[in-house]
């Protein structure tokens, strides 16, 4: 190596086999036996001019334009780093191609090899999150990573395309999954897991109107929530179930009206509504300040008034006409 890097830098051409037979005998034994080379051998010779051909040549000049990506994607931790060129990206795509053909040379599997070049990035993506969610059943008794979930985000969004694309995948990826239990439908086994909840709080309670804040069952509050939002978009079958676990589908009104119902006995028994119990009297304060503000149902005013509600509080009462 030592005397063809001087013979260049003298000369700044190959020697004849006159000039200099055995540097000439050295070159023309690397260019023939280019196949049993190291790769950093290779590298060594590339890096100082060596010419292994027109073929190899180019060839070379990819090989060692994607070690200096990487070794710069290590450095830089993938970060401020722009994305390989396409011709890079096509190059290494083909050599892919070639290798799964058979039709790639010995020697260049084995350089790519020694970079290690990843030979079906798509197969060991799908065997890096498989493991990880294995893992993750292990850890948390299910698949069901939550949608954005901080700690791997990654993992999140393939779970989310693996239920998307489920007729894509092949029958070995869906039976793999299926064998650790995987949720194709989580929105419907988690209504399930809710309504069995639900039902669980009802033989406690007599009812399902869970509260919004209940820890015992985390979520099952903000369901149950929901369900009254969309009450008008759920199935008749869900219906039934849920008003089989007595479920209050508008429990403010409920409230209101059994604030009314105290009130009105009350009337009934002395004549008037003034009253002395503070839960009473705070919710008829309530209904003054909404009567002000002109947010107090039309219906709700006619019924206050039928039973001569105060609406001016201890200094008086005064019967407003309710609002058509």
């Amino acid at each position: 190596m030592k005397e063809y890097l001087k013979w260049i830098r003298s000369h700044s051409r190959l020697p004849t086999k006159g000039e200099n037979p055995d540097l000439y005998d050295w070159i023309k034994f690397q260019k023939l036996n280019f196949r049993s080379l190291s790769f950093e051998q290779v590298k060594k010779l590339f890096l100082v001019g060596f010419s292994f051909g027109t073929l190899n040549g180019k060839w070379l000049a990819q090989l060692f334009e994607l070690v200096d990506w990487n070794e710069r994607k290590k450095v830089t931790g993938n970060k401020k780093l722009p994305k390989a060129s396409r011709r890079l990206t096509i190059w290494v795509s083909y050599q892919r191609a070639l290798k799964k053909r058979g039709w790639l040379l010995p020697e260049r599997t084995k350089l790519l090899n020694n970079i290690g070049l990843d030979w079906d990035p798509t197969q060991n993506l799908w065997k890096s999150k498989f493991e990880q969610l294995i893992r993750f059943k292990k850890r948390f008794g299910h698949c069901r990573v939550p949608s954005g979930w901080n700690e791997n985000p990654p993992l999140s969004n393939w779970v989310s395309r693996l239920r998307r694309d489920r007729k894509r995948l092949s029958r070995i990826r869906r039976e793999s999954l299926d064998s650790i239990g995987f949720d194709w439908n989580v929105h419907k086994n988690n209504k399930e897991k809710h309504f069995q909840e639900a039902k669980a709080f009802y033989k406690r309670f007599g009812h399902c109107n869970v509260p919004a804040t209940w820890k015992e069952t985390p979520g099952l509050g903000c369901w149950i929530f929901t369900l009254r939002q969309k009450r008008e978009e759920l199935s008749k079958s869900d219906i039934r179930r849920l008003e089989k676990l007595r479920i209050d589908w508008d429990p403010q009104e409920t409230q209101w009206n059994n604030q009314y119902s105290d009130l009105k006995a009350h009337f009934l028994k002395y004549g008037y509504c003034r009253v002395s119990q503070r839960r009473l009297e705070n919710w008829a304060s309530l209904q003054r300040t909404y009567m002000r503000q002109g947010t107090l149902k039309p219906k709700r005013v006619r019924q206050l008034n039928l039973i001569k509600f105060n609406w001016e509080g201890m200094y008086g009462h005064r019967k407003i006409r309710g609002r058509t």
